[in-house]
């Protein structure tokens, strides 16, 4: 979750994870085949943001992304 003000300007209490995960790694953890696609205009290499301000106001990261996708993985078996 990113919080953006109007005109893609924010106040820079973005709400983000503490680890940066790409998308080749968001898929691996899902196993099996990944196809990869040639990049378009609209397509970001990385997007960061930082939770410095929010962290200042109390905000902590609880979950992880790979504890999320591996929870689902075996509700699925």
């Amino acid at each position: 979750l990113v919080l953006i003000g109007m005109n893609g300007s924010g106040d820079e209490h973005g709400i983000a994870a503490d680890e940066y995960v790409t998308l080749l790694e968001l898929a691996s953890m899902y196993g099996g085949e990944v196809e990869m696609h040639p990049q378009t205009k609209s397509s970001r290499s990385q997007a960061t943001v930082k939770n410095d301000k929010i962290k200042e106001l109390g905000w902590q990261q609880v979950h992880k992304l790979v504890d999320y996708i591996n929870s689902v993985k075996e509700n699925k078996n």
